[in-house]
């Protein structure tokens, strides 16, 4: 019982001390970055604020357009068997590709892409964009701030 009662004691002062020395550490350092054993919670205080991304933006689905157009990542209806992180990937690299110029790139990707994340629904008309968005307002509401056509592209699969 003794020892119960002392541990209990212990780990008061212990986390008394802790804050103690938080609440210290940022007086002291107020224009600073934060001190990892004392301020490691913060997850997002240094995360970019504004990201810049290719997006695949589905226009018309084996025949019938879509309106408004949809991002790929929201089009889950028309492709339930995407694996999401495989297809960003494959735009991303086309998106490059395209603002390269490197034709044999484009040509290896498009096919990629086409053939393993945009195939079974017929002729698919799209278009890569460039997106600039707010990180944790994209996360949170969706929105985008900007969003530019790269290149406008039709898959060549007949209607099923």
């Amino acid at each position: 019982m003794q020892a119960y009662r002392r541990l209990k004691i212990l780990a008061a002062v212990v986390l008394c001390g802790y804050a103690v020395a938080a609440v210290a550490v940022k007086a002291a350092f107020r224009h600073e970055r934060e001190v990892f054993p004392l301020f490691s919670w913060s997850l997002y205080s240094t995360a970019p604020r504004e990201e810049a991304d290719y997006g695949l933006r589905i226009m018309e689905v084996g025949g019938g357009a879509l309106n408004p157009p949809l991002f790929v990542e929201d089009a889950k209806t028309f492709f339930p068997y995407v694996k999401q992180a495989q297809l960003i990937a494959s735009v991303q690299f086309l998106g490059r590709a395209l603002d390269s110029g490197n034709t044999e790139a484009v040509k290896r990707y498009r096919h990629l892409l086409e053939r393993h994340h945009l195939r079974g629904r017929g002729a698919v008309h799209y278009e890569i964009v460039r997106r600039r968005y707010n990180t944790l307002a994209r996360w949170s509401s969706g929105e985008i701030k900007s969003v530019s056509t790269v290149a406008t592209l039709s898959t060549d699969e007949a209607a099923p």
